[in-house]
């Protein structure tokens, strides 16, 4: 049985009772909540995605897909392409038996090593690096919601990275949904109780001031709930069968 978010949510407003129909918690709480439990559950029991991004002459930052939450590896070009080789130094130049000359062809004396001084004279696979390293020595830094290339490319290609996305109640297996319902459960149980902790600890009575423990129990529960989904998430269990009803 696949769970959708609405029929989980029905769920959990039925299993709030009371806290959900004298509206100590409202649905758009109960939302929220359940949002962050999807959360802690995609970090905790990632799922990944590779995205292939075109990378654009001129643009350095490139957005990251809506749904990653995490950015695990990028993979910069590595191979030099043909568009990319091109000369480096300054003059025309033409190949000739594997070496780059000036356009005149007057090759000095290749038995003096001063010619592997002169800057117009270059290997192709010299040339190549060069080019390597002009195009493709790129680093990167993962910003809040993209990733910065450096230097800025000057020419078209494409880059991967890899990110854990966020899951939604539909990806989630339902034998883990228990989980996200203990989250949403002991949230909803700690914030009623804080509020009724705050509000009624002290109640007037003829003989004088009678303390209450009207919320405690409840933030107990709460924490109990929560600490129990970061347990079974570590130890890869699952407390019981999730069944609606």
């Amino acid at each position: 049985m696949n769970v959708s978010q609405g029929e989980l949510l029905a769920e959990l407003y039925l299993r709030l009772g009371n806290l959900y129909s004298n509206e100590e918690v409202t649905q758009p709480l109960v939302s929220l909540f359940l949002k962050e439990a999807l959360e802690e559950y995609s970090k905790l029991r990632p799922k990944s995605q590779r995205f292939v991004v075109p990378i654009v002459a001129g643009q350095d930052v490139y957005p990251l897909d809506p749904s990653v939450i995490k950015v695990t590896e990028v993979i910069l070009p590595e191979a030099l392409t043909s568009q990319a080789f091109l000369p480096v130094d300054t003059g025309n130049f033409n190949l000739m038996g594997g070496t780059i000359v000036p356009a005149n062809n007057s090759l000095p004396d290749f038995r003096d090593i001063s010619i592997y001084q002169n800057p117009s004279i270059v290997t192709i696979e010299e040339m190549k690096r060069k080019e390597f390293s002009k195009f493709f020595s790129y680093s990167y830094e993962i910003l809040q919601a993209g990733i910065r290339i450096t230097p800025v490319p000057s020419i078209n290609s494409n880059f991967v990275y890899v990110g854990s996305i966020a899951q939604t109640v539909t990806d989630t297996p339902d034998r883990d949904k228990v989980l996200l319902v203990n989250y949403v459960l002991g949230s909803c149980y700690y914030y009623v109780g804080v509020n009724r902790n705050t509000k009624f600890t002290q109640v007037p009575s003829p003989t004088g001031e009678i303390k209450m423990d009207n919320g405690k129990s409840l933030m107990e529960e709460g924490k109990r709930l929560k600490t129990d989904f970061y347990k079974n998430l570590a130890s890869g269990e699952t407390a019981i069968q999730f069944a609606i009803g």
